[in-house]
């Protein structure tokens, strides 16, 4: 993937913000830092650079703002808690998303890859917007899109659009724009036991998807590639 990259002349370096700290009887927050840490190695792997740090310590779009104009990201990712309306642990919600969308336009050149590995923050009934103007019932993750759409701002954003781990969760869609519309597509569509008796193939293509998130690195490369490329990595595997 980062040959690919390099050789499509895009940015490659890469920022996250990470919720480090744990919950009361929990270690939420050491899990966010290990797959955060994980993901800084991949980065370091395929990216020229890699910067990550914790959002409870640092405003993401204050820090943002600092460095409008100077370094410039291809990739941003949040590692914390979400919700439909908020990313709780990096201090943004729906109301604030315009601030977070002006922050992210100021470092970034050509493109950016927006990467929420949090929960349910694409939740929404809201699949296609017309207009660029999100309506406020839609989620953090359109709401977000539609934001960066109104800046003229190029993106793909990766969300999840239910609960669950903050890498490993399959249910997770691509927010993708075009001249006229902004539109949210799961990357692998989710087919359930039931449902794979009418569609056994769907059925174990979940199940390949779900596997490789969880024992390879696609969870990271999936942001980079097209429905297709994702297919053809689920058909390679046994």
């Amino acid at each position: 993937m980062g040959n690919t990259k390099k050789a499509n002349g895009q940015n490659l370096r890469s920022l996250s913000f990470v919720e480090s700290r744990n919950r009361r009887f929990r270690k939420d927050g050491d899990e966010f830092m290990r797959q955060a840490d994980y993901f800084h190695t991949w980065s370091l792997e395929n990216r020229d650079m890699s910067i990550t740090l914790k959002a409870v310590d640092r405003d993401p779009a204050a820090y943002l703002y600092r460095h409008a104009g100077g370094i410039k990201f291809g990739q941003i990712a949040f590692f914390c808690h979400g919700t439909k309306k908020a990313l709780i642990g990096c201090q943004s919600n729906i109301w604030s998303v315009d601030k977070m969308a002006n922050a992210i336009k100021g470092v970034t050149d050509k493109e950016i890859t927006i990467c929420l590995y949090s929960c349910s923050t694409a939740k929404g009934s809201i699949d296609e917007v017309r207009s660029g103007i999100v309506p406020a019932s839609a989620g953090y993750a359109m709401r977000l899109a539609g934001a960066l759409y109104m800046r003229d701002v190029k993106f793909k954003i990766i969300a999840h659009d239910r609960s669950g781990h903050t890498t490993r969760n399959p249910f997770k869609v691509g927010i993708l724009s075009d001249m006229s519309a902004i539109y949210k597509v799961p990357l692998i569509p989710y087919v359930s036991w039931w449902g794979g008796r009418k569609n056994p193939t769907g059925r174990r293509l979940w199940l390949k998807w779900v596997k490789a998130l969880r024992e390879t690195d696609l969870r990271w490369e999936c942001a980079f590639m097209t429905r297709n490329q994702i297919l053809d990595r689920l058909n390679e595997e046994k």
